[in-house]
């Protein structure tokens, strides 16, 4: 399970990592652009943070539900069906990141 708290703990420390498995290695330690996709590792559970697709009315306007999950594509369902819709899909090397647990930087 993943709680915030104020207390210092490693159940606190989460990692920024680029989108892009394949350009996570050397965009490590780099600063995040505005406008890049990146996810969020939980380092103690080592799951990704996740928008659900729920959306909630709240004093800040309506705002998506977060979770900890790893999203993952569905065999080779998944990266056929996002290359027939025109995104890129997954190199052999390496499988993308589901859009549930991507996230950007915003002007």
């Amino acid at each position: 399970m993943v709680v915030f708290s104020p207390y210092s703990s490693f159940n606190n420390v989460w990692e920024i990592m680029c989108a892009d498995s394949m350009r996570r290695y050397e965009t490590s330690g780099m600063p995040v652009l505005v406008g890049e996709r990146f996810v969020l590792k939980h380092c103690f559970t080592n799951t990704l943070l996740a928008a659900m697709p729920n959306m909630y009315p709240n004093e800040f306007g309506k705002e998506h539900e977060i979770c900890c999950h790893t999203f993952k594509n569905q065999g080779k369902n998944g990266p056929i069906s996002q290359e027939f819709s025109g995104k890129t899909g997954p190199t052999i090397l390496a499988p993308s990141c589901v859009d549930n647990n991507v996230f950007m930087f915003q002007n």
